[in-house]
């Protein structure tokens, strides 16, 4: 290297050195993002699995609610049918009670 000059063959490695190094650099860039891709993806995955328990859990919680409510209104209307049933029974007592009563009198 005298005079500052390289020659041909010098320059035909360096530009073989640096084509190689990028030819490297852009197969890990391209590695490096598949990997990101890569984990993405698997992220996707566990939101859209998070996504499908959270609406699985609150149709099941919809449905207890369901059930909870139908259980009330059925037990409800027991309650509502034995006071009725409570208050004809009542009223035939005290009819039969009464009814005596007025004749005799």
């Amino acid at each position: 290297m005298e005079n500052n000059y390289y020659t041909k063959t010098e320059i035909d490695l360096k530009f073989d050195a640096i084509q190689n190094e990028l030819r490297y650099n852009r197969e890990l860039t391209q590695l490096g993002f598949e990997k990101i891709n890569e984990r993405f993806e698997r992220v996707n995955d566990r939101i859209d699995d998070m996504a499908t328990k959270t609406q699985l859990m609150f149709s099941s919680f919809r449905e207890e609610q369901s059930l909870a409510r139908i259980d009330e209104l059925e037990r409800e209307r027991k309650i509502k049918r034995e006071f009725i049933l409570w208050s004809i029974g009542t009223t035939i007592a005290l009819l039969a009670v009464l009814i005596p009563l007025i004749i005799h009198s």
